[in-house]
Order: structure tokens, then sequence, then C-alpha cells
């Protein structure tokens, strides 16, 4: 009855703070890869300005063919380089360019164009990521498992931390809905992917499928193996299927698309099923030192493998061959829901680094956290290890994932260890408005995203703060100013406040 109380108690905070989110029209499935098969919101296109977007559409015959991207901010045509269908690809491709003074950031796409006397006009939200260059840091945010219908309220806080937290990109890693025949279940994850505002990859996981068959998550998310090329970054998303490797076919692909980009400076993996079992937890191994390829068998003998792997262990064999000959830096899965960490250090001395992080599901272990990784990964393949685990935490002293919860059992139980709001309302008809973040956990955030919506009637300086003027980007559209607050840090275990207002 306590618990019952509590979890009440927990869903009635999340609505008050949800309230003040812009509610979307009723959710619905959308399948964003019926057609379009790339960019998609679940696989942005990274873009330079003044380069070539590439789109691929599921039709022979496309005529007529328009591009736009569009955000709250602006928009801007481009213009059709080129068009044809690709036999090889199996699929009508189009270049765009992109104009040289779009401004870098994240666009939705709105395709408009003609097929066998059919006319079609798609968006695809959130899936053109522009750039004024490549960038030689990214700030990566990695959780996976939400499993919805059942695990919505905790993928719905886990959104609105990531919008806040702002970083450059997120990587959800599989286990999206609970059955993927079930409507509600995609109805429910689609309306909160679809408010998440930064950059998003999506990377299939076992509950995707309905026995042998991801159809349904292909027509919606698309590729259920892909790459991704940010400059000198790689990123190489792969399918452990319903049961957790993944096959020979797969892996040879991987190792084309790592020979091809044998130069780029940060390479990861990104898949469902972990290549490290529980034991590495339970016996807390957090390093292996000196391994080469030689050393899989030892590895398999100590039981250090995910179960999975036991009866694929050609293919597994095959995975790490490849993760130490092209030094694949980062290997990022979840399933577990729980944290496994370990870092193989190879016989060249690289260090590779396996991590499974806790998730934002609704069946997690007793005492174990809901959470997700925040890391700091370079162009030149390093990554700053202090960023691998929740602040003061060791790979080794578990939980080791930032929390979104106090834990599972954990009575009191609080859900959202990071609180903001916006008061009375951020609509853009308010003259004075206040902004609030609480931070309960031990880590501070750099440059969290605060952006007031204030009437436009006024000029920007007839505006006054508190505590102070801050730094900001200002942008009138409409009637509407929008102020984005520049490098706010919300420190551990503090707050930040800021208001702002006209002055008559």
């Amino acid at each position: 009855m306590r618990r019952s109380y509590v979890l009440l108690l927990s869903l009635a905070i999340i609505f008050i703070a949800l309230s003040s989110i812009p509610l979307l029209s009723s959710p619905k499935v959308i399948y964003f890869a019926k057609v379009v098969k790339y960019p998609l919101p679940s696989i942005p296109e990274p873009v330079l300005r003044g380069d070539l977007l590439e789109v691929r559409i599921d039709l022979e015959d496309v005529s007529e063919l328009s591009a736009t991207i569009k955000n709250p901010y602006s928009s801007y045509e481009l213009s059709l380089d080129k068009a044809f269908y690709d036999n090889r690809a199996n699929c009508f491709k189009a270049l765009f360019r992109i104009p040289g003074d779009v401004e870098p950031t994240i666009y939705d796409l709105i395709l408009k164009f003609k097929s066998k006397g059919k006319l079609y006009e798609i968006v695809e939200p959130r899936s053109v990521w522009v750039f004024d260059e490549w960038p030689k840091a990214l700030k990566l945010l990695f959780c996976g498992d939400t499993k919805t219908p059942g695990g919505v309220q905790y993928f719905a806080e886990f959104v609105r931390t990531v919008n806040l937290l702002n970083p450059d990109l997120l990587i959800f890693d599989g286990d999206l809905v609970e059955t993927p025949t079930i409507k509600s279940a995609w109805d429910l994850f689609i309306k909160w992917f679809l408010r998440i505002r930064v950059p998003t990859y999506i990377v299939i996981g076992n509950h995707e499928y309905s026995g042998a068959s991801a159809d349904i998550y292909k027509r919606i998310m698309g590729y259920t193996n892909y790459s991704v090329i940010i400059g000198d970054f790689l990123f190489i998303m792969l399918d452990t299927g319903p049961e957790g490797w993944i096959p020979m076919d797969q892996l040879k692909w991987a190792e084309r698309v790592l020979k091809e980009n044998f130069n780029k400076g940060f390479k990861a993996m990104i898949f469902h099923h972990p290549f490290f079992g529980y034991k590495v937890k339970e016996e807390r191994i957090g390093i292996l030192t000196n391994i080469s390829v030689e050393d899989f068998d030892k590895l398999v003998d100590q039981g250090l493998l995910y179960k999975s792997w036991y009866n694929h262990l050609d293919e597994a064999r095959y995975l790490f061959k490849l993760i130490l000959k092209y030094d694949v830096r980062m290997i990022l899965t979840a399933h577990t829901h729980t944290d496994i960490n370990t870092i193989v250090i190879d016989t060249n001395g690289r260090k590779h680094y396996f991590i499974t992080t806790a998730v934002v599901a609704y069946d997690i272990r007793e005492k174990d956290i809901r959470g997700f990784r925040y890391f700091l990964i370079f162009s030149n393949g390093s990554v700053d290890e202090r960023t691998l685990c929740y602040d003061g935490k060791s790979i080794t002293d578990y939980p080791t994932s930032i929390p979104i919860d106090t834990g599972e059992g954990i009575l009191p139980y609080k859900l959202g260890l990071i609180e903001y709001y916006y008061a009375p309302s951020n609509d853009g008809e308010r003259y004075a408005v206040s902004f609030k973040a609480v931070n309960e956990l031990n880590q501070t955030f750099h440059d969290i995203y605060v952006e007031f919506i204030l009437p436009g009637d006024r000029t920007f300086d007839e505006y006054k703060w508190i505590p102070e003027k801050p730094r900001c980007v200002v942008r009138k559209v409409n009637d509407k100013l929008y102020v984005r607050l520049i490098n706010i840090t919300l420190p551990a275990l503090s707050e930040v406040k800021y208001t702002v207002y006209a002055v008559e």
C-alpha cells in the first residue's frame, strides 16, 4: 500500500512538472520510414553548410521534387543538385545543396514530390543536422530500454532531463517498446520521442522483434544497422536481433565500414546486447590488460562474455577482432537494465571502453537505479574518463550511471532528481517569466538549455533580468522574442534561477 501511494504521488509530481511542456496532438503511430528511408528523426544526417544532403526515397518514379529545412526560428529552401534511381541501393536518391548561410543546428526536413500521379508531402522531424565545421569534441548522452507502455513515466522524465542537459547528440539503444505489434506502445514512445530537442540516433533492441521479424520497426524507425560519420567521428549501429548476437554478414558489413573509415580518429560500436556479462560486474573486473585476439578463448573459458554469445562464439570472436584491429574506442550496450563496465587494454596500449548502461525501463532489479551515461568524446580518439560514470564513481563502483531516480524499491522513492520549470508559463504571452532548475545530483552540468519566449512588441533592451543579465542569443520570430541563455552551469547539489520582466 505504501509503495502504491509513493507511485501515485510520483506520477502526480510528474504531471505537474510536465504541464509546462506544450501538448502534442493525439499520439499516433507515424511510419517515418515507410516512404523516406533517410534521413529520419531516428537517423539524422550530419551535413556541413554548403554541402550536399542525401535523401533516399523507397519509390522508383519520383518527379517535381523539392525540399525545405525548418525549425522554430527559420526556414530554408534547398536547391536540387542531382536526382536518380540507385540500382545498387534499390531506392531513389536526391542530393540537395544546403545554403551557406544556414544556422548550424537541427532541422525538420519537408519533402514534396510526385510519384505515379500521387502527390506526397512528408515531414521528417529533427532529421537534418547542420554544422559550420566538423566538431573536435562531442557531448554524447547514452541510454536505452524503456519498453513502453510500461516504462512511459521513466521515459518522459528522461526526455525532460535530456532537453535540459543539452547534449550534442543522444543515442537510445533499443527496447523502445514492450511488444512491437501493440499500437499503444508505439503511440507512447513516439509521443515522447518527438519531444526530444537534440539529434537522436535509435538502435534496435530485441523487443522490437515480433518473432524473427523487425518489419514494424523498419517502417517506423528505419534501418536496423547503419553507420554515422560526423567529421572524424564514426558510429556503427549494429543489430543483435531477438537472441542477442550479430550475424556474420552484418559483421562483414561493419568491417567494410571500418576499412573505408580507417583514418577516423574516434570509432564506436553501439548494439543492444552486451559483449561482456554479469561476471564482470560481480567480480569488479574493471580492466583487462595486454589483451590480444588470441586471448579471446581465455575470456570465454573464464565465463566473461554475456550468455547470448556462447552459442555464437565464431561471431563473438570476429566482433572482438574487429574492435581490436580497427581500434574501436567505445562499445556501448544496454539490455541488462544494469551497469556493466570494463576497459580492455590491448597489446598496443590502446583502450577499448565496454560500457553497458543503466536504463529507463519499468522492470529493473531491486535497489538498482534508472539512469544514463553522459560522455565527453574527442575526434582524436580520446575519452574524458571522468565522464564514463556518475561523478566521483569508478567504473567498478556500482551503480555507475547518472540516476534519474533514487532506486527501485528504495523509500522514500523519487523520480526526477533534476527538476526545472518556467513560471507562470513560457509561451510568448507573458512579460514576466521565471526559470528555476534544482539539481539533487552530485554532478555539475554545463551549458544547460534555458530559453525564454517573450512578447516581441518590446525590444530586448526593454526587459530586465534577475539576478543579472546573462549572455544570450536573441531571435525575433514573428511576434515573439526567443532568448537562449548561453553557458549556463547547473552546479551539483544546487539550483539556478533567472527572472526576466518588461520595464514599463
